[in-house]
């Protein structure tokens, strides 16, 4: 049957990779093919002056194999690596040009198979394993700093694990089955590198639930070097509509908790690069919250803050004695905890009249680190004039929505790069 199939796709091969038969050249050829030694003699030569004569630029090559791995000898399988090593290495020319390779049944024992999928290969960026290895359950170690692979798959592949050394342009890991014993935890064979950039992917919350998966998981929530804490993840399911004040204290008691878990100084092998944390502006939960933020910058654990003071009550329903009063609560926080303005990055704030406090001193000149700045329904007392002079700012983005500032009067502002408002109320 294969020896029927490949006779006219050698034919066809023939025919389109033919030089004199071509007026322009082949940006991408998908090649899928048996591994038939009768025709790879004619194939590989094809393929081979092709990409020497610059006709063809880029190679997807697929070796098939119908053959089910259950009815493959272990002596099969090394031979049809053999048989793939061996093509390789008679049109080395074959490999300069491969973006994309698939290989089934094959097993790579005893073959240097990294060196030609990792070194040989300089632009091969998909890489697909179904039923291979490198020696029954042995370990497949890659450490490619040059490689441009940027999508392993993987599939009932019989290696004892996989150790991801160095993978640089590593975007994507799929491990469709793995072919151990189901007693076999192979996920947790994979190295801490691996396993963070999976934990990244998803929420905080099952993020940290993978921690009771095993003991070789129950570290890694806590070396995630970026955070996202925001308290409408821990709104109950469905979403209640409208969210009453027990609704935000019960989200705030887990936020709380979650931020305590992340935050303590025992609890961490590494800096925190960045916490993105949105919450509700409750007294009973900021000042336990603003000591373990603040802690956490004073001894070096967290690097950068970006804060959000969520509001769920809608600005018609404040009154102008709570919108003043949000604002004092939120200057008394930042009077509090000094070590936050010191760290925050990017601030949105809800809901606020900042009259009467002097909130540009806080903005522009204490939150040094600060470039990201968001005020929604905030004013500086009804109708007046927002007048921003800061010389030393850092702020490259500044965005209001809906804020009654009669104007604002950008004097200085050296940083500034956008400047975004959504809605004006006058």
């Amino acid at each position: 049957m294969e020896e029927l199939a490949m006779a006219p796709l050698t034919k066809v091969t023939r025919n389109f990779l033919a030089d004199q038969q071509r007026e322009r050249t082949i940006s991408s050829l998908h090649l899928k093919l048996y591994l038939t030694n009768t025709f790879f003699s004619e194939v590989g030569p094809l393929v081979g002056d092709a990409i020497d004569n610059g006709l063809l630029k880029d190679l997807d090559l697929t070796v098939l194999d119908e053959t089910d791995p259950l009815d493959r000898s272990d002596e099969d399988i090394l031979q049809r690596a053999q048989e793939i090593d061996t093509f390789f290495r008679a049109y080395p020319s074959v490999l300069h040009c491969l973006t994309k390779l698939s290989l089934k049944n094959a097993g790579f024992d005893k073959l240097e198979m990294h060196h030609v999928l990792f070194d040989c290969c300089k632009q091969l960026k998909h890489l697909s394993l179904c039923y291979c290895d490198t020696g029954t359950y042995s370990v497949f170690k890659i450490d490619a700093p040059n490689s441009k692979l940027c999508v392993l798959e993987i599939d009932k592949c019989r290696f004892k694990r996989l150790e991801l050394v160095c993978l640089p342009k590593l975007e994507k890991f799929a491990c469709t089955t793995w072919g151990q014993s189901e007693e076999e935890d192979w996920l947790s064979m994979l190295t801490d590198d691996v396993l963070l950039s999976i934990l990244r992917r998803v929420d905080l919350e099952t993020a940290v639930r993978t921690s009771v998966i095993s003991t070789r998981w129950r570290h890694l929530p806590w070396l995630l070097p970026q955070l996202t804490i925001d308290v409408d993840d821990f709104l109950s399911v469905p979403f209640p509509h409208p969210i009453e004040a027990n609704d935000m204290d019960e989200a705030m008691v887990s936020l709380t908790k979650v931020t305590r878990s992340f935050l303590a100084d025992h609890h961490r092998e590494s800096t925190i690069s960045s916490l993105n944390l949105a919450l509700y502006l409750i007294n009973t939960f900021l000042c336990e919250i603003g000591s373990l933020v603040g802690d956490a910058i004073e001894s070096g654990l967290l690097k950068d803050l970006d804060l959000t003071v969520l509001d769920v009550t809608k600005p018609v329903d404040r009154s102008d004695e709570e919108r003043p009063q949000r604002a004092q609560e939120i200057y008394t926080f930042f009077s509090t905890y000094p070590s936050v303005l010191r760290c925050l990055t990017k601030l949105s704030i809800y809901n606020a009249d900042f009259n009467n406090l002097d909130m540009h001193h806080v903005l522009f000149d204490c939150c040094k680190q600060l470039k990201h700045l968001s005020l929604c329904h905030c004013d500086t007392g009804t109708h007046s004039a927002f007048i921003i002079d800061a010389p030393n700012s850092r702020i490259c983005v500044l965005e209001t929505d809906k804020c009654r500032f009669e104007r604002i009067d950008l004097v200085c502002l050296p940083k500034l790069e956008k400047f975004v408002c959504f809605t004006w109320e006058s």
